[in-house]
């Protein structure tokens, strides 16, 4: 009978171990022996798998520990964006107010938004929550930052035209002295009859400096008969002023003037008993009373 003699070595050791195989064992120790092997292969393959297994929840775990971070990060900064954003609204309304701007309605500081439902980023519902809820925030306070922005602008163009139109409105003495002869019904000094006096009269001595009573463009220098050298200046808004009487303008049709420029000096040429501004504010072409346009606490240009 065949024998078959299997010779394994303990290593180190050098020991040396046979076993033998009978030509009728021969089949069922190889059918052992692939048994054997095939278990081994499958239990080293599980245990890589596992191990690659666990690798990957480690690193789930820790990529969901980093996103919670960013979250929170995420949160406390957008916290912080809100009181701000909580803050310039509270001082918007009365820049609005000083603006003769309306308020903005609250519908529309509510800021809503719209759209189809998130798509899940994550297999755990918890941050998709986090995630969902931090983007309808940034978006409700990017939308109301753009109505700040957009309050802001408004409030500036406001402002703007309102420091021009200050600018432009008479508000200053074109010359100090006495008040000769107020607007309204008088006696001319000259012919002695009754007329309806345009202009508020200032009384000075000669050579006194003349201003220009707002911001605007002469539009006449020369001579108006009864009224001798003149200047007149139109503002805007309505707003035109004239100076007579001077004895001498140094201004030249079209020229801009700023309030508070020179224009002449004061003067008695025309119908004039003396030395005198005769001072004019028509708006809309109509004479006004001067007195409403002077600044009458003010003592300097």
């Amino acid at each position: 009978m065949k024998r078959w003699t299997i010779i394994l070595s303990r290593g180190k050791t050098g020991k040396l171990l046979k076993i033998d195989i009978t030509e009728g064992m021969k089949n069922s120790f190889f059918i052992l022996l692939a048994v054997f092997f095939s278990a081994f292969l499958y239990l080293a393959t599980q245990t890589y798998k596992n191990r690659r297994l666990l690798k990957d929840v480690i690193y789930a775990s820790v990529k969901r520990q980093a996103y919670l971070y960013r979250i929170s990060y995420l949160e406390a900064s957008l916290k912080k964006y809100q009181d701000t954003m909580q803050s310039i609204k509270a001082r918007d309304y009365p820049l609005r107010v000083a603006s003769c701007l309306p308020q903005i309605d609250k519908d529309v500081w509510k800021a809503g938004i719209g759209g189809p439902p998130p798509v899940p980023v994550f297999l755990e519902s918890y941050l998709n929550t986090k995630i969902n809820s931090v983007k309808i925030s940034v978006s409700r306070v990017s939308n109301e930052e753009k109505i700040i922005r957009s309050s802001i602008s408004q409030e500036k163009k406001k402002v703007r035209e309102k420091i021009n139109l200050l600018a432009h409105t008479p508000s200053i003495y074109p010359v100090y002295g006495r008040c000769s002869s107020p607007f309204g019904w008088r006696i001319h000094p000259i012919t002695h009859k009754p007329e309806f006096h345009k202009g508020y009269d200032i009384a000075n001595r000669s050579g006194t400096p003349i201003r220009a009573a707002a911001d605007g463009i002469v539009s006449f220098v020369g001579v108006r008969h009864g009224f001798g050298n003149t200047v007149e200046i139109k503002h805007g808004y309505g707003f035109k002023t004239r100076y007579a009487h001077l004895r001498k303008y140094i201004v030249r049709k079209g020229q801009p003037v700023k309030k508070g420029d020179t224009i002449g000096y004061l003067g008695s040429t025309g119908f004039s008993t003396g030395p005198h501004l005769h001072y004019e504010v028509r708006v809309l072409n109509q004479a006004v009373n001067p007195y409403n346009y002077l600044d009458v606490n003010s003592h300097s240009y």
